[in-house]
This record gives structure tokens, sequence and C-alpha cells, in this order.
């Protein structure tokens, strides 16, 4: 057992710790504010710097290409009013789909042509190979009455519109914050709160036409607008559009009729055309992520070095 007597113990100044207690009480601050280092004075001069100089120039950047993709797209119904994107009626895009084979495309084995509204599928042409059919091609054309939406573009369309409502409130906040000159750590938290959202908005937008939905060939032969190809389709074959990139696919699926037949494989054929504008659209989503996530790093590795 240890004993300490007094003489042991670290002398400690009763008077200045006394001193700041009642300072602290008097001008009811933090401790810390009364503690700070010069280093941690520093961290702070750079974490305020960093917001006042970067936080517009970030948002400038990134809502100009989110505004650009607004237009491209005929977004104005979606977009945030205070990115000035004018509604405006979507023009009809003819894409001819065609095989690709070794580089090159081909037309020989299938071929089609989707005519797109704004994310509206308004006509579908489909020619492929068919033994069962009148000279050896099934030719149809659907006109659907119901509504075709392409379901990965109009996910984009919608999360392009929620990241510009993001970023138009960051905007607003970092305004008044700058006319404020309040660039302090709770303001960089906001800051970097709005604008990692605003991010994981245009990364969903990204997925959404990155990344096609898996459908069962259940699903394929009861989806409504497939139904409506004059003439109908073979009985064998079932048909998909999708997104993935800046790519429009059509796969023809060649299903066994005969449920108790050995052979039960699937055979599908894949025709493709590029949406135009669409990678440049692409390119500046990229360039934006990169943009938003490299300032989000800066405001999260200063953040951490201050107390």
């Amino acid at each position: 057992v240890i004993i300490y007597v007094m003489s042991d113990l670290p002398s400690v100044n009763i008077v200045a710790a006394s001193e700041v207690s009642e300072k602290t009480k008097k001008d009811d601050v933090d401790i810390y504010q009364l503690l700070r280092t010069p280093a941690d004075l520093n961290q702070e001069k750079e974490y305020a710097w960093l917001q006042q100089v970067r936080t517009m120039q970030v948002l400038e950047r990134v809502m100009s290409s989110v505004r650009a993709v607004g237009r491209q797209l005929f977004l104005g119904n979606k977009m945030d009013p205070r990115f000035g994107v004018q509604q405006e009626e979507a023009k009809t895009l003819r894409l001819e789909l065609l095989q690709l084979i070794d580089g090159k495309h081909v037309n020989d084995k299938m071929k089609a042509v989707v005519s797109l509204l704004a994310d509206n599928v308004i006509q579908f042409e489909i020619t492929f190979k068919h033994s069962k059919s009148p000279g050896g091609f099934y030719r149809g054309v659907a006109q659907p009455q119901v509504q075709w939406k392409l379901a990965q573009l109009q996910e984009f369309g919608n999360y392009i519109g929620r990241a510009s409502f993001l970023l138009a409130e960051c905007n607003e906040r970092a305004k008044i914050i700058f006319n404020n000159k309040k660039w302090d750590k709770a303001a960089g938290v906001l800051i970097h709160q709005s604008l990692l959202e605003a991010r994981n908005a245009l990364v969903s937008a990204n997925l959404a036409v990155q990344i096609p939905r898996k459908r069962g060939l259940k699903e394929l032969y009861n989806f409504v607008p497939t139904k409506k190809f004059n003439p109908p389709l073979p009985g064998d074959k079932a048909v998909s559009v999708y997104m993935s990139g800046p790519r429009v696919f059509c796969a023809v699926y060649t299903v066994p009729l005969d449920k108790n037949a050995k052979d039960q494989t699937i055979q599908s054929v894949l025709i493709e055309a590029i949406v135009p504008g669409m990678p440049q659209i692409l390119a500046r989503l990229t360039s934006s992520l990169r943009t938003l996530q490299e300032f989000l790093n800066e405001l999260e590795a200063l953040k951490s070095r201050i107390p």
C-alpha cells in the first residue's frame, strides 16, 4: 500500500484555477475556448478558410453541371425552380438498335427502332429471325396505349430533381453563412451534411442508369406494353428493353415452350444503341461526383483535427 503525504502530490495553482473557473462562469464560455493552443487556432483558421473559399466554388461547378443535365433531358418539371430550368416540351428521339458483333453493328439477325419521348417509349418496332414466321422473320410494331416508361431513365430524372433541390438548399445556407461570416465548425458540419445528401442523390442517379433491374421471364411475359405488338410476339419469345450506361439495350429471349423438354436452356440476343448526348451527361455527372467527394474529404479531414 502506497501512502502519499501532501508534499508528494503535484502542486496546483489554486488561485489560477479559481480565476479560470470564475471567468468561465462570468462570461458563459466553453472551457475549451480558454485552453485552445496555437495549433488548435491554426486548424480552425484553415477549416474556416476552406469553407469560405471552396464552398461557393464547388456549389457553382456542380450546380452548373446539374443544370445542364436538366436542360438536356427536359427535366424542368422535376428541377428545383431556383435552377432556372424552364419546362420545355420534350422532342421525340428515334434510336436504331443493332447487334454488335466483333465491334461492328450488323442487322442480318435482329434490329429494332425505339421512339422515346422523354422517358416514355411511344413506339417500338422490331425484326428478328424466326423460322415459324412468314419469310423466316418476325416483324412487329408496338404502340401501346398504356404508359410504357423506360423506368431507369425515369428514376435518373427523379434523382437529378432531388439533387437540384438539395444543392439549391445548400447554396442558400452557404450564402447566409457567408454574409454572417460564420465559417466555424458548426457551419462546416452543416455544409458537409448538405453536400453529402446531394452527392448521395447524384450517386443514385448514376446507379439508376448503370445497373439494370433484374426481371424474371414471368414478369417479362406479363409486361402489358409488350403484349401490344402487332402481330403478337411468337409464343417462345420475350422482349426486354433497358439501359446500361449511355446505351439502350433490347434483349429477345427464346424459351422452350415444352416445359417437359430436357433442354430448358434460355437463349438471348442483344441489340443496342447509344442515346445521343448521354455519354456527355454521364461524364458531367462523374465529374460532379468527383468534385463533391474531394471537397467532402477535405472538410472531413480538417474537422477531425479540431478538438
